[in-house]
């Protein structure tokens, strides 16, 4: 299954950043990592962190 992240996610009113990491040997339980983080206008207003893992 993939890894959605869908507008409502992300913060209208804030500049959004989006952090993608591949696997690492410290984590092998996940194959991606997403961090979102959105500040308004340099405060960090909310973060929110995604892991996928590919089936088989």
């Amino acid at each position: 299954k993939p890894l959605v992240v869908t507008q409502s996610t992300l913060r209208w009113n804030a500049t959004n950043e989006m952090l993608i990491s591949a696997s690492s040997s410290a984590n092998n339980l996940v194959d991606i990592g997403i961090e979102i983080h959105a500040f308004y206008p340099s405060f960090l207003v909310f973060r929110q962190t995604l892991q996928g893992k590919v089936a088989g």
